[in-house]
């Protein structure tokens, strides 16, 4: 595995860099001609698919939740949706990848595929593939707005092909890239300004994984943005209040075949689970030596946990002031969100490893939107952070280990993270000064 993705990290960063030089013509964009552009798109995706389902049989993925997505696939298809929260084991995992599951052990069942199977892995990791071409796609919509069909392209391309990304979903097999397609296009709804379609993908992602919430931040300041603060009308505001009642219904009604008594518990469980200052995500914690403590430990005179709390208010006050003031630019969506799940991973408890992974596609659009170095900086620098992080964890999961809480290598990467963290933050602050002087 390391060989391989050694290599494939190499040309990555080959493309990486032809994408920093290729910036620097970004002034005009250029005339496309409509002949050939979806098909070039669809035959990058393709290629891309071919790739990522090469990595999702060759990796195993990570044991521990692949033998989860397997066993849930078949309770859930074999005792049926309304008994699986009721079946005596665990299930971490809210109604909405449920539903998948119960479709990959039904394709199974049809075709009489081996529970343990390479065509069985196969399966469980195909949805989250498709999520991040579907990503992909959507990086090709926004970057339109201001690029021409090549470079639109080039950016498709550093998603795709991206370590983290591949990582991920074809080689650790999880499923965040289902819930991270969902909450990206509720940005991309809200720039557009259709908010009802983005009500219902933030709905669905919620199903999909109660870390989607974090986010909700950011479409409550769309709310006041585009409703209330921008040519207000009763009509509009009871509209928008209706739609989001109407999300949120059908949320419940979606989990209702589960029971509604057992899934609320459930998304309460999964929230409040693995209660320990931070669970190997490389993060503040880890280098006061907390990786796998209890989030009661004290630092100062406050529990880690309340600290975790205090973090979590600073990154709604430090989202709504990027928001705010970078009001008249369409990147603030992403910026915002950018600055929420980064501030929330680094200072609050409870963290994994992998839950930093949606700043890649987020500080990728906010690079399209507006191509400063500096954005470049963040992007690559929290992007590569970010692999290491999960790549370390994914590699050691081999062994049965974890890093020690004072390892020098966890040490390392949560100190880099803060830091392009912290340059992140300074040039959100020095572009809104230069505006205001403007």
């Amino acid at each position: 595995m390391k060989l391989y993705f050694t290599i494939f990290s190499l040309i990555f960063v080959i493309l990486m860099w032809g994408l920093y030089v290729d910036k620097l013509r970004f002034d005009v964009k250029e005339q496309d001609h409509g002949k050939g552009k979806v098909t070039d798109l669809l035959f990058l995706l393709g290629l891309a698919l071919l790739v990522k389902c090469f990595w999702s049989v060759l990796e195993n993925g990570y044991e521990t939740d692949i033998n989860c997505f397997k066993v849930w696939s078949q309770w859930v298809f074999e005792s049926g949706i309304g008994k699986f929260y009721y079946i005596d084991g665990f299930t971490d995992y809210p109604p909405g990848y449920m539903y998948v599951l119960y479709v990959v052990a039904a394709i199974r069942k049809i075709f009489g595929v081996a529970l343990d199977s390479k065509v069985s892995l196969f399966l469980l990791k195909l949805f989250p593939i498709v999520c991040d071409l579907m990503a992909g796609a959507l990086i090709y919509k926004i970057s339109q707005i201001r690029w021409n069909h090549r470079k639109a392209l080039l950016f498709v391309a550093v998603y795709v092909f991206n370590p983290a990304v591949v990582l991920n979903s074809s080689v650790w097999g999880q499923v965040d890239s289902v819930f991270i397609l969902c909450v990206f296009a509720t940005f991309y709804f809200c720039m557009v300004e259709k908010r009802g379609v983005a009500y219902f993908l933030f709905a669905l992602g919620v199903l999909v994984k109660p870390q989607a919430l974090i986010f909700t931040p950011v479409l409550i300041f769309t709310f006041f943005d585009q409703v209330i603060l921008r040519d207000f009308s009763w009509k509009k505001c009871v509209r928008d209040v209706l739609l989001g009642l109407a999300a949120i219904a059908s949320l419940i009604l979606a989990s209702a075949p589960f029971g509604l008594e057992k899934v609320f518990p459930q998304y309460a469980q999964t929230i409040t689970s693995y209660p320990y200052a931070t669970v190997n995500a490389y993060n503040f914690w880890t280098i006061l030596g907390k990786n796998w403590q209890p989030q009661t430990d004290h630092f100062l005179f406050l529990t880690c946990q309340q600290w975790g709390t205090i973090a979590i208010v600073a990154s709604v006050v430090l989202g709504a002031w990027s928001f705010f003031k970078f009001r008249e630019k369409k990147e603030k969506y992403f910026i915002s969100a950018a600055i929420i799940i980064s501030t929330v991973f680094i200072f609050s408890v409870r963290m994994h490893e992998r839950y930093l992974f949606p700043v890649v596609i987020l500080l990728l659009a906010v690079y399209v939107l507006q191509p400063k170095k500096e954005f470049f900086v963040a992007f690559v620098g929290m992007g590569t952070l970010h692999f290491l992080n999960v790549a370390d964890v994914f590699c050691l999961s081999f062994q049965s280990k974890t890093r020690s809480q004072y390892s020098l290598f966890s040490n390392l990467i949560a100190i880099g993270t803060i830091i392009i963290y912290v340059y992140f933050i300074f040039h959100c602050f020095d572009q809104i000064g230069r505006a205001s002087c403007r």
